[in-house]
């Protein structure tokens, strides 16, 4: 009688990765095969002749076993959160802080704004002299020459030679020399 034993062992590795989770399979299957031979000899022995039989009857046996190990790894993630309590005073404090600032940026503001109301209003102020100017001469000038020759005539009318020079300039400064014959 022989016993022989043959053993064929398959592994299967399956793994699942999720973002939070990972699970690990292994899978192990043992198959064993045992085939037993059983070998009887009959030997009949006669006068003439010697005859020998020899029957096998073989028996083979599978027996399969599977071992299956799951490990699950799970990954938590912990968040801490920190609360920090002030007190209602501060709070008002860094309100009213915070108001004034804002107050006092406003202010600038507007006086910024004012500069630049009244740097446009001199500039302005600046063209129209520019362009009046010209205007502003020749009235000077017939002002001038008005008061110069009504001085003039009007002395005349009284035999009175006069030279009188006037200069206007936001006032009238007139000079006369006369000379008058009665």
């Amino acid at each position: 009688m022989t016993t022989t034993t043959t053993t064929y062992k398959t592994t299967t590795t399956t793994t699942t990765t999720s973002t939070t989770t990972t699970t690990t399979i292994t899978t192990t299957t043992t198959i064993t095969f045992t085939t037993t031979t059983t070998t009887t000899t009959t030997t009949t022995t006669t006068t003439s002749s010697t005859t020998t039989t020899a029957t096998a009857t073989a028996t083979a046996t599978a027996t399969a076993t599977t071992t299956a190990t799951a490990t699950a790894t799970a990954t938590t993630t912990t968040t801490t959160t920190t609360t920090t309590t002030t007190t209602t005073l501060l709070l008002l404090l860094l309100l009213l802080l915070l108001l004034l600032l804002l107050l006092l940026l406003l202010l600038l503001l507007l006086l910024l704004l004012l500069l630049l109301l009244l740097l446009l209003l001199l500039l302005l102020l600046l063209l129209l002299l520019l362009l009046l100017l010209p205007l502003l001469l020749l009235l000077l000038l017939l002002h001038y020459y008005y008061y110069y020759y009504y001085y003039y005539y009007f002395f005349y009318y009284y035999y009175c030679y006069c030279y009188c020079y006037c200069y206007c300039y936001c006032y009238c400064f007139c000079y006369c020399y006369c000379y008058c014959y009665f």
